[in-house]
């Protein structure tokens, strides 16, 4: 070989790129917390949520809302469930963390839109593909954050909260308690939920707040039943199910309906009230229902008053103690991301 060639082979050699080195994505489920939806922040299209499940090259993401659909949103909107698994990708990890989308595989079917038909694709999905291509993801089965590095968006990080769909959900009904919107309070309610979801150790007050998101969850899902039809479905288990919905919703509803404003009075003035005393108020709140004749509604009120009532509890002193910190002066939104479960 020639000196002159064998000077190009090595300049070759050097001034190639290193083969890039793909790796694979842990095992695990997460939510993404952040500014995620450019298209929710201009109220473009309601607060929509995306939830993804890892692993190997895949990441396969499910969708959800604020706002639930009924029979109305179904056939007008075409947003017939709760939880819609829209979109895949199969991806490249690169060391340096930087991903590359190989393949994307979108689901949407026309019972299956996420928000609404025209939005879903370039407001909902395109959204998600384009905080991924070319951005930078650390990720561990703890959870992670995706840093990116569009032309637009670049410097812009999203969290990855590990959680499952069911843990999502009740964050999200447990943060919607405090009437604020999932943006203003900036993801803190549900990261701190989450976090006390996790905790091997939790403390009595993060206890007290898990046991409110599941009653919380409670009710968010049969009134995501019993509002589905507007009219009695035709279809006889469909019937039967909006019925036992409709039963379940009406005694989980009125185990609360005990008047909050005397709680946060009373919690406002550093003297709460006692735990025996709010569930005394649950128990007289259910004596029209263990007291009707119909044995359904009887048995849903014992299942309350027993299995339920320490989360009917927590519900009721959480409703109480937010209401409680404006009239203490104190600024709702930084209370409770500072502490989601609102004291000991």
């Amino acid at each position: 070989m020639s000196a002159l060639r064998l000077v190009l082979a090595v300049t070759a050699c050097v001034l190639a790129p290193a083969a890039s080195t793909a790796r694979d994505l842990p095992r695990g489920t997460f939510l993404l917390a952040g500014d995620v939806f450019p298209a929710v922040q201009d109220g473009t299209i309601s607060p929509v949520f995306a939830h993804v499940r890892t692993g190997g090259d895949r990441l396969d993401w499910t969708f959800f809302t604020v706002f639930q659909p009924n029979e109305d949103i179904c056939r007008d909107l075409g947003r017939c469930r709760s939880f819609v698994p829209a979109l895949g990708h199969r991806v490249a990890w690169d060391d340096d963390g930087t991903l590359r989308v190989l393949e994307t595989r979108r689901d949407l079917g026309a019972d299956m839109t996420v928000t609404y038909p025209a939005n879903d694709g370039p407001h909902v999905l395109a959204a998600i593909s384009g905080l991924l291509d070319g951005g930078r993801l650390a990720l561990t089965a703890e959870g992670g954050r995706i840093e990116q590095r569009g032309r637009r968006s670049a410097g812009r990080t999203v969290d990855l909260l590990p959680a499952t769909l069911d843990q999502a959900e009740s964050a999200l009904a447990y943060a919607l308690m405090f009437n604020r919107s999932i943006a203003e309070l900036d993801y803190c309610v549900m990261r701190r939920v989450l976090g006390y979801m996790a905790d091997p150790a939790p403390t009595p007050a993060m206890t007290r707040a898990l046991a409110a998101a599941r009653y919380a969850a409670e009710l968010r899902r049969l009134q995501g039943i019993a509002g589905y039809w507007t009219e009695t479905p035709e279809d006889p288990a469909a019937a039967a199910e909006r019925a036992a919905a409709v039963r379940r919703l009406n005694v989980f509803s009125r185990a609360v309906a005990v008047p909050v404003q005397p709680i946060a009075e009373a919690e406002a003035a550093g003297t709460p009230v006692p735990d025996a005393a709010l569930a005394a108020a649950i128990e007289a709140a259910l004596a029209p229902e263990r007291d009707a004749g119909d044995a359904r509604r009887r048995a849903l009120a014992e299942e309350v008053a027993g299995q339920w009532q320490d989360a009917a509890v927590a519900y009721l002193r959480t409703a109480a103690r937010a209401v409680a910190v404006p009239m203490r002066g104190a600024d709702l939104r930084q209370a409770v991301c500072a502490d989601a479960a609102l004291g000991d």
